[in-house]
């Protein structure tokens, strides 16, 4: 027998592995009607989220960065050079920087009034409107607390309009004045007839410039597409395509104004020294000419001797290169206390003068390291990890650049001082000459010295006028920005994914949390995961009321079902035809021990088996009451003596073979008459008497009745239903089976839901197969399931939510 044991679950547990998948599958199939509702819903609300949600468009533009040093010049370009002071050198990456820093796109939505935004609230969703709507406000000044703030406006007709904030307050205005309510000082100007809009309100937003320029910076992205060449792909996304490239023209613009204003910062720088050195030269020169023209006119002289005339035109000479030596010094003294000062930003020394090229690029270095450390305090922190290398490179220029200027100012020092002692041996040739020759000299040189020194800066300020009238922006827009016809998001073929994918997630969440929270037995998995004890049968669930259904000629699936289970019983006990005590118990009541015990025992009958059921759940009995047999007389009055074997035994009237000992009177004490030798004298006769005996014992979860019958019993079986029996009383089950408590522990599935969420699908033909597969199509009791009430039908369609 415990052959035919071992035999029966091995082929179980090999038909189990090979349908792992299947039962899988068919446990999520099964809530199929669950599927179909969220996808109906995921697709509704992706049709929604499509026809409510604005397209955003995606504008491009390229801009080539001219960097001499890859790229070469063009011949005009080199001319240029001559006269320029800053070289076009550029690393493309920094230029990156700039076009996505915070400051470059505050001006952007400082000129293009990005900070006031408008809504049409007409439809169901605003709609914005971008310079087609019937006004323009402009923001004058903030409040320091104001970050963003919101009005609704109403056109009332004429010059005459309303706003209103969130709190409900409103404000009359006029277009065209300037108010000071709500978030600071504004107007609203007419920008077109409004007649169109009388009536409708418009939402306005109102947001300060650096909070839509971080918006605007999030959509901007700015890429390189090969490290071998200096084009810039930009692009920019937003829901209204005209704004977008506004946006992108004025970024650009923006740049290259910056990056011209940052090349002339030092052509700046010179014109203004160059123009004070004029104004005061100018009076001076004016003064020199009247006294020399006065001198001449008062001593009546027309002419100086050729000798005074030589010494003159040294001292001319002379003077003139003493003039653009203090001129260089002065630059000198400019450059030491632009290194000197600790913030640079808001003057750049001239090198009016210079040809050192070694200082010179110095200077141009240094002025470009000051920018780029301006423009990191600009758009971050004090505490930016690029500043300290920045900072290092300044001070190394810095030092660089005072060691060069004290080599360049001991020279000019030093020439000074030649240039001073020549000029002082002039000075003693001219006294040499007559009084008057030598007064008359002296007035010249000093116009002579003036009129040099205006000559030379007016040569020096045309130079830097065309310098700065020359500079161009190192940069080239090679595509205009353009709009992609179609918008990048949101995609209809991606969304609607989504949503499906979404909605058969969530279905599938739920079905699995579900199936993780449920703590019944839901499928044989269940049972083999948390006992050894082999399953010997199982029945399906049946909607009627019949106790047993098991008949000579029924061909209803449940009562093959009980067949393939005796079948299964007659491999468990062997070949030999000897008498069978089968106990029958469960967890506790409710999980149809009796039902199965009584259909068992019909099916044993049937098949020329003289069979026995005992009713010994004395405590609750059911057989007897379901069948309407007398229940007065029974086991109970046979343990107290008051009855004997032969008088108990009734046989029913379901099948000749089939005979029922009821259970009897409720006694008071059943525990302690199930341990009489009465009883195990009562099963002694029964075995000479009958070929099948099947005891229908009280669930053993509850009191120790079972326990102390399983010394009568040949074979225990346990009685687990499907979707009723709890999950940790397997494991008291399986505590009995390893301890061996109940003799040949077996146990059977009760109450299976066909077709149900856990796969158990019945196709059974005429080889049993150790109880699996039973399909309705073959058998007698469809009819009865197409007359199944509507109510049992729209509940078992919800059970599958």
């Amino acid at each position: 027998m415990q052959d035919g044991t071992v035999t029966a679950q091995n082929v179980q547990n090999t038909d189990e592995e090979s349908v792992d998948f299947k039962q899988i599958l068919f446990r999520y199939l099964y809530h199929w009607p669950l599927y179909l509702v969220a996808a109906v819903i995921a697709i509704c609300a992706a049709f929604f989220y499509m026809r409510y949600t604005p397209p955003v468009y995606q504008m491009q533009t390229s801009l080539l960065i001219k960097n001499d040093s890859k790229n070469g010049g063009s011949a005009p370009q080199m001319a240029l050079s001559e006269i320029d002071l800053f070289s076009n050198n550029k690393v493309v990456e920094n230029e990156i920087e700039i076009l996505k820093s915070k400051a470059l796109m505050e001006k952007v939505v400082t000129n293009l009034n990005l900070g006031i935004e408008y809504y049409s609230t007409n439809d169901i969703i605003e709609r914005p409107l971008y310079k087609n709507g019937p006004i323009e406000m402009y923001a004058i000044e903030f409040n320091p607390n104001s970050r963003a703030y919101e009005l609704m406006f109403t056109y009332l007709g004429g010059n005459k309009f309303v706003v209103q904030n969130k709190e409900g307050e409103k404000f009359n205005g006029e277009f065209g004045k300037i108010y000071h309510k709500f978030f600071g000082s504004w107007k609203i100007d007419n920008t077109k007839d409004a007649q169109a809009f009388k009536g409708h309100e418009i939402k306005i937003k109102i947001a300060k410039p650096y909070l839509i320029a971080n918006r605007l910076l999030g959509s901007l992205l700015i890429t390189l597409p090969s490290k071998n060449v200096t084009v810039l792909q930009i692009t920019l996304e937003d829901v209204i395509p005209k704004r977008g490239t506004d946006i992108l023209n004025r970024l650009i613009f923006e740049y290259n104004k910056a990056a011209v204003e940052d090349k002339n910062l030092v052509t700046e720088s010179t014109l203004k020294f160059v123009q004070d050195r004029l104004d005061s030269l100018g009076s001076e020169l004016n003064i020199a000419e009247r006294r020399v023209e006065e001198f001449k006119s008062s001593k009546g002289l027309t002419n100086i001797s050729s000798e005074a005339d030589m010494v003159l035109k040294n001292i001319q000479t002379v003077d003139a290169k003493l003039n653009e030596v203090n001129i260089q010094l002065s630059v000198i003294e400019g450059i030491e206390k632009y290194v000197a000062n600790a913030d640079q930003a808001s003057s750049v020394p001239t090198t009016l003068g210079l040809n050192d090229p070694v200082l010179l690029g110095l200077i141009s270095n240094l002025t470009d390291l000051e920018a780029k450390r301006s423009s990191i305090l600009a758009n971050g922190t004090a505490n930016n990890p690029l500043l300290e290398p920045l900072q290092v490179q300044i001070e190394a220029s810095k030092r660089a650049i005072s060691e060069s200027v004290q080599v360049m100012k001991n020279s000019l020092l030093l020439t000074k001082r030649d240039l001073t002692s020549t000029t002082s041996r002039m000075e003693g040739a001219i006294r040499q000459i007559p009084k008057q020759e030598r007064q008359f000299i002296d007035l010249q040189r000093q116009q002579t010295i003036k009129d040099n020194l205006v000559t030379y800066l007016l040569q020096k300020r045309e130079e830097a006028a065309l310098s700065y009238a020359a500079t161009i922006a190192d940069s080239r827009v090679i595509d205009e920005p353009y709009v992609n016809d179609s918008p990048i998001k949101p995609k209809a073929q991606i969304v609607y994914t989504l949503a499906l994918v979404l909605g058969l997630v969530v279905s599938t969440g739920y079905v699995y949390i579900k199936d993780q929270l449920n703590n019944k037995i839901a499928s044989q998995q269940d049972v083999m995961d948390k006992t050894k004890a082999p399953i010997l049968g199982q029945i399906m669930f049946s909607d009627g009321f019949e106790p047993v259904v098991v008949k000579p000629k029924s061909r209803k699936a449940i009562a093959e079902q009980f067949r393939a289970f005796r079948t299964n019983l007659q491999f468990v006990f062997g070949a030999k035809q000897e008498s069978h005590v089968t106990l029958f118990t469960s967890s506790m009541s409710g999980e149809g021990k009796s039902f199965v015990a009584l259909n068992l025992g019909a099916a044993f009958a049937i098949s020329n088996r003289k069979t026995v059921v005992l009713e010994l759940d004395l405590r609750k009995p059911k057989i007897s009451t379901s069948l309407g047999i007398d229940n007065s007389f029974g086991i109970s009055n046979y343990l107290i003596g008051k009855a004997t074997k032969e008088e108990i035994v009734k046989q029913s009237e379901v099948h000749p073979n089939l005979y029922i000992i009821s259970s009897g009177p409720i006694p008071p004490n059943p525990a302690e008459l199930l341990e009489q030798q009465a009883m195990d004298e009562l099963i002694a006769y029964l075995k000479q008497n009958f070929d099948e005996v099947i005891i229908d014992s009280p669930p053993v979860g509850l009191v120790t009745d079972t326990l102390i019958l399983a010394r009568l019993a040949d074979l225990s079986l346990y009685i687990v239903r499907h979707g009723y029996t709890q999950k940790n009383q397997v494991q008291m089950l399986n505590q009995l089976y390893e301890e061996r408590k109940l003799p040949k522990l077996g146990i059977v599935m009760n109450a299976i839901q066909s077709s149900g969420s856990y796969g158990y699908g019945y196709g059974y033909g005429y080889g049993y197969g150790y109880g699996y597969g039973y399909g309705y199509g073959y058998y007698s009791d469809d009819s009865n399931r197409t007359n199944m009430s509507f109510k049992k039908k729209l509940a078992k369609f919800l059970s599958r939510f």
